[in-house]
Formats: structure tokens, C-alpha cells, sequence
């Protein structure tokens, strides 16, 4: 099949650049195969026989589109933008329907190449923006999203505990780290920026997400972190006097306290369980 993908653009005088054609020659050759060998052998796992050919259709164009990651958006080619485009959303697709059917080649290559092409990228472009901040806090997520992916895949070959303070509590530290200094900083300058109150705001939006979620799942490593957010980036705003968003304050603090009560609740009906908030927090996995 590449033979016949280099005759025809010999013979027709095809000028493509990218390596496509051949990967898709490349990925038929190995799907015809496997259609062969499963006439012989049964295949025991999905990645033979839908990963195989998908990785094969997708690395190559996947390790061409790095050659424009220092490109301004700009100055990329249509070509170079629908490549990425259309790795992107075939990733994507494999990934939902690999999930849905339970399919493991689909799922696992789709989510490989949304993770090769969206976090390389993301690393790349944070460095095109002029404020410090924002490259901090971009970087600190793509750090994040490794540090889970690498866990995740250790926990799948059953080589680390099943704790979430690991699994989940580093990637969100590392995350939500940067910012948290970020915005505790703000709080010394004479008048704050506009990007210190959206990072305030997403810093209160996940802080709580993590701490119900942590606390309705018993994750220690989604409630801590959340905890952490909600007291140490969220409630020292309430003690800075800031006329012009103080709307905005009390509207944070009352949902703050809203959640509060209703963990300080659910402690109680633990208790009333015969379960104390101590040994609450040490069922947290």
C-alpha cells in the first residue's frame, strides 16, 4: 500500500506535504492484516485490533504538526491548522465512542493523542503571552495534567496505592499552587488588576468544586486541597477593603458560608451516627 501511495503521487505528480497519505496507507495495510489474522487467532485485547491502525493514522501527523509549534497562528498554513484540527477532533471522537462501547484501543489511543497534541501545544503558546502570571498559572496545569495522566497509568499497572491524596492531591497542588501565591500577592497591591479577580474567581469556583465533591465522595485529595483554596486564597479577600467589588465579596462569602454549614451538617448527622468529625476525616481515601 505505501509503495502504491508512492507510485500514484510519482506518476500523478502529487506535491502533498505532510505525511498523511502514507499513514493512511500505513494504517489500511495494518487493519487488512488484522482482518487476516483474526481468521487464525482471536484477538484478546481492542488495541490490536482498532488501537494499532488508529495509532498508526495518527502519530505521524501528530509528530508533524510539533514542527509549527513555535509559529505564531498567524503565520501557520491552512494545511498546518487542519492538521491539528482534525487530530484533535479524530482523538476526540475515539475517545467518547471508545468509552461509551468500552472499547480499549479507541479509548486509550484517542485520549493519548488529545494528550500529545493539546499539552505540548498549551505549554508552547502560554509562552506568547507578556504577562507573568498567566504563563505561570497555563504551565502549572499542563504540569498537572502529566503529573495525572503519569499516575493514572501507574495505578493501571497497580504500581501506586490507591490514594487519592497521591493521585489526585499532587496534580491539584501543583495546579492550584501557582495561582494560590498569585492571588494571596494581589492582595499587597495598592489596587487590583483585572486578571487578579478572574483568577480569584476561578480560584473560588474550583476550591469549592474540590471541597463538595471531596466531601460526598470521602476523597481526602479533592476535599484538602479545596479546603486549602477556600482558606487561604478565598477568606483573606474578605479582610481587604475593596469598595468597588464589594458585591461581588459578599456574594462569595455567603456561598462560602452556605457550604460551610452544610459540611458542618453533615459532621453532625455523622455524629449522631456514633462517627466523630476525626474519625470523618480519617475515613477520607
Amino acid at each position: 500500500l505505501v509503495t502504491l501511495v508512492r507510485l500514484i503521487t510519482v506518476a500523478t505528480n502529487i506535491t502533498f506535504q505532510g505525511p498523511e497519505l502514507y499513514s493512511i496507507a500505513i494504517a489500511l495495510g495494518v487493519y487488512l492484516g488484522n482482518l487476516q489474522i483474526k481468521k487464525a487467532r482471536e484477538f484478546k485485547t481492542s488495541l490490536l485490533t482498532t488501537g494499532l491502525p488508529l495509532a498508526a493514522l495518527l502519530l505521524p501527523t501528530i509528530i508533524q504538526s510539533y514542527a509549527v509549534l513555535d509559529k505564531q497562528f498567524s503565520a501557520m498554513t491552512t494545511l498546518e491548522i487542519s492538521r491539528v484540527i482534525a487530530v484533535l477532533l479524530i482523538g476526540l471522537v475515539a475517545l467518547v465512542v471508545g468509552m461509551r462501547q468500552g472499547n480499549l484501543g479507541a479509548a486509550t489511543v484517542g485520549g493519548a493523542a488529545l494528550t500529545l497534541v493539546v499539552l505540548p501545544i498549551s505549554w508552547v503558546r502560554a509562552g506568547d503571552s507578556e504577562t507573568f502570571d498567566v504563563l505561570v498559572s497555563i504551565r502549572s496545569l499542563v504540569v498537572a495534567a502529566v503529573l495525572f495522566i503519569f499516575f493514572a497509568l501507574l495505578r493501571r499497572v497497580e504500581r501506586l496505592p490507591d490514594n487519592s491524596y497521591i493521585y489526585l492531591g499532587i496534580p491539584v497542588a501543583v495546579a492550584l499552587g501557582p495561582s494560590l501565591f498569585l492571588t494571596i500577592q494581589a492582595l499587597g497591591q495598592t489596587e487590583l488588576r483585572q486578571v487578579d479577580w478572574w483568577r480569584f474567581g476561578i480560584i473560588v469556583v474550583v476550591s469549592l468544586v474540590l471541597l463538595v465533591i471531596g466531601s460526598l465522595r470521602n476523597l481526602g485529595g479533592m476535599f484538602f486541597p479545596g479546603l486549602v483554596g477556600v482558606l487561604v486564597g478565598v477568606l483573606p479577600y474578605a479582610f481587604k477593603p475593596i469598595a468597588s467589588q464589594s458585591w461581588f465579596l459578599w456574594v462569595v462569602l455567603l456561598l462560602i458560608a452556605g457550604i460551610m454549614v452544610w459540611i458542618a451538617v453533615r459532621l453532625e448527622q455523622l455524629r449522631k451516627l456514633g462517627k466523630s468529625s476525626v474519625s470523618w476525616v480519617k475515613a477520607l481515601k
